[in-house]
């Protein structure tokens, strides 16, 4: 009794896999895509770009000008090394999902593999070199920013 409620469970999973293996062609794998849609992070320049103007003349006039410019630019400076982090963390991530789609569609084939793999981590390593201008230059935007709030006239 109990062998043949084992045959016949297995049985169906038997004649699929057989399926699979005969007629691969016939059968759409299944993709492994990260799971967001779109990317979670700010980028370096969506910080650099929500600063209201040049610098020049946000806290000309008020008490303490140059403490607040600095205190603006040091928050600038820490949001875009935020927004940048985020984005490495989503790269290395997303990396991730791009191996593991590599060995799902190319689970025999080890040179297709590996080819697949080194393609996704380049891929990565040329995403994060860009993240990392990104960044250098939205810190550059940050100095720039507060070195014109505290230079400009009537801030003390």
């Amino acid at each position: 009794m109990i062998q043949s409620v084992l045959i016949s469970r297995i049985a169906p999973v038997l004649v699929f896999a057989y399926a699979l293996y005969a007629a691969p062609a016939a059968y759409a794998l299944p993709s492994i895509n990260p799971p967001f849609s779109a990317s979670v992070c700010l980028t370096p320049a969506d910080v650099t770009g929500a600063l209201v103007g040049t610098g020049a003349n946000v806290y000309s006039g008020v008490p303490a000008c140059k403490a607040l410019c600095r205190r603006a630019e040091a928050d600038c400076r820490h949001y875009v090394n935020a927004a940048a982090a985020c984005d490495q963390a989503q790269i290395g991530s997303d990396a991730v999902y791009a191996r593991r789609q590599c060995e799902l569609v190319n689970p025999t084939n080890k040179l297709a593999r590996r080819n697949c793999i080194l393609a996704a981590d380049t891929a990565a390593t040329n995403d994060r070199i860009t993240v990392r201008a990104e960044r250098q230059s939205a810190v550059s935007t940050c100095d720039t920013w507060g070195m014109t709030c505290e230079n400009t006239q009537g801030c003390q």
